[in-house]
């Protein structure tokens, strides 16, 4: 196997000497270190033939930690709270927030903050002279909470601005490629809300270049709830559109294979380029780039060497990402595309008359749901029953509305033309939120789900590929039992009694919140913090901070039920 796909070999070690290098918690490291084990081992150990690739798996395994280190011990800068003036450039408006209130921009030395404003929102590419306080975003303050500082650094964000005053505008300096990127963004949205209507503008702008900012909060939700969200995030999904629809054209135009091949490469990462080239596009067009690569070359590829290829490059070119949400869910939801989707399709194809295009859809969706599903319950701590019935009904509809919204822009100068294609496409938008929006409203549409420990998840994902080795070997009666075990030890991960008493208090920023675990089990809550406001509804502080920080400590911790609720006063803070 490893001679057959020496890229999978290699992108693998690579990926794991990026996660040596890095801090993760202890259960993180711990399955690091085996699997480094595992794989020193084997290169000790394998066959003389497989020498060279030995060798060359031990240099990938210490190009990934080098590289690794080198970030970690060079980490991007961070700011000491302090209060500055800052020459900066706008680059994306409202893009920081969903409050209308806030922009990206980028200081004159390159560093890209999120600006929190009181006044109008300056145009992309901007030059402005901005005063307030420049603070690091914060760490985590309650146990297990997300690191909000290193899901912004994956965004390029290093700081914030707190209540910045816009003090002038400057003269503006030449433009730099994130400003023009920027102002193309700014430009394409303002052209596709002159012809859609809201909420339609804004999923067409988040299926096109990743835009969401816009997005109504509900609808944002009920595109999580459905495992639907993907298609507002540019990845392979968009990606292959644009390979597919560029090298069809060109071949239609009789040019040569390899020229073809050469174009369309270019094309997509042009495209991720101008989406922001965040870590799934990055997935997306390097996988793209090495099959296209091989196509023109009249070769065949193995799709594990390709998924490899991502790895490799991902390791070497940005170690950080290893081990966040974003990579783990990007390379989980392609590696269970090229492990189940043949299975899946053949047992299709045995059992059901199902029409081929049809068919690869509802194969695709079940193999993504199959390899991502422990990783949404872990990061949002919710389980969707309908998401394969939504992406079925969804994911089919992101091409043709993506293909549509191109030809709208391309044709914006003649618009009655334009008009026309956004009318079309405004039917196909209104099909996908009425289907989003139907489905995260039915009973049972989403269902709470408590983390699983990371060893669950790597133990499912062994027994999966234990699994569909065994069906493809035959073994059909003792398969279903592999991934049985996998998905219960994820849903009902065995867990070690704490007979002691413990005692935590959340960090609430108002009031208290105080959770006790007694040695029997029981669990009371003292308090849940937030400002009680009447009126507001679910726009209350406290409400807020209940949805924010508690339930998700609870639901963390692996607590069912509170068997005790105490309230020490019963009115709000002031």
């Amino acid at each position: 196997m490893p001679e057959r796909t020496p890229l999978l070999l290699l992108g693998a070690a690579a990926a794991l000497g990026a996660a040596a290098a890095q801090p993760f918690p202890a259960e993180a490291r711990g399955l690091t270190l085996c699997a480094c084990v595992v794989l020193c081992g084997w290169i000790a150990l394998a066959r003389p033939p497989l020498l060279p690739l030995r060798a060359c798996a031990g240099l990938a395994l210490a190009a990934g930690w080098c590289a690794a280190a080198l970030h970690v011990t060079h980490p991007a800068s961070t700011f000491a709270g302090k209060t500055a003036r800052i020459a900066c450039t706008v680059l994306d408006p409202n893009g920081a927030q969903n409050d209308g209130s806030a922009f990206i921009c980028a200081a004159d030395g390159g560093t890209k903050l999120a600006v929190a404003t009181r006044g109008s929102l300056p145009h992309a590419g901007v030059r402005v002279l901005l005063r307030g306080r420049i603070e690091p975003f914060d760490e985590p303050r309650n146990p297990g909470e997300p690191d909000q500082r290193a899901i912004e650094r994956e965004r390029g964000l290093i700081a914030r601005i707190g209540n910045a005053q816009v003090l002038r505008f400057l003269p503006p300096r030449a433009p730099t490629l994130d400003v023009l990127i920027a102002r193309a963004h700014e430009w394409a949205l303002a052209q596709l809300r002159a012809r859609l209507a809201e909420p339609s503008a804004t999923i067409l702008a988040g299926e096109l270049w990743g835009e969401r900012s816009a997005l109504p909060p509900e609808l944002r939700t009920e595109f999580q709830e459905t495992g639907t969200v993907h298609v507002l995030v540019t990845a392979g999904l968009h990606l292959g559109v644009v390979a597919a629809m560029t090298l069809l054209l060109l071949r239609f135009l009789s040019t040569p294979r390899a020229f073809a091949c050469a174009l369309t490469i270019g094309a997509i990462w042009f495209y991720a380029v101008f989406s922001g080239l965040h870590l799934p596009a990055m997935r997306a067009a390097t996988m793209i780039a090495f099959a296209l690569t091989a196509y023109a070359c009249g070769r065949a590829t193995r799709a594990w060497n390709i998924f490899g290829a991502a790895l490799l490059a991902i390791a070497l070119f940005d170690p950080l990402a290893i081990g966040s949400a974003s990579c783990a869910l990007s390379f989980s939801c392609v590696g269970a595309i090229v492990l189940c989707a043949d299975c899946i399709d053949d047992e299709l194809q045995r059992y059901a008359e199902i029409p081929a295009r049809l068919r690869e859809t509802f194969t695709l969706t079940l193999a993504t749901q199959i390899g991502t599903w422990p990783l949404t319950a872990s990061v949002f701590l919710l389980f969707a029953p309908y998401a394969i019935v939504a992406n079925a009904a969804v994911v089919p509809c992101v091409g043709v509305t993506m293909i549509l919204g191109a030809a709208q822009l391309a044709l914006g100068a003649v618009p009655q033309l334009a008009q026309a294609i956004a009318n079309l496409n405004g039917w196909v938008l209104a099909w996908i939120v009425a289907t989003v929006h139907t489905l995260a409203t039915l009973p049972g549409s989403t269902i709470a789900a408590m983390p699983p420990p990371l060893w669950t998840i790597a133990a499912y994902d062994v027994l999966l590929v234990a699994a569909v080795f065994l069906w493809k070997r035959g073994a059909r009666h003792f398969a279903p039992a592999f991934f049985m075990l996998g998905v219960l030890l994820v849903a009902w991960p065995p867990r070690t009694p704490d007979h002691r008493l413990r005692i935590t208090v959340l960090d609430v920023g108002q009031a208290d919140a105080i959770v006790i675990r007694t040695p029997h089990g029981h669990t009371l809550l003292v308090d849940a913090g937030g400002r009680l406001e009447q009126g507001h509804g679910s726009e209350s502080t406290a409400e807020a901070v209940g949805e924010r920080i508690v339930v998700p400590f609870l639901r963390r911790e692996g607590v069912r039920a509170i068997d005790g609720l105490l309230l020490s006063h019963p009115h709000g803070e002031p």
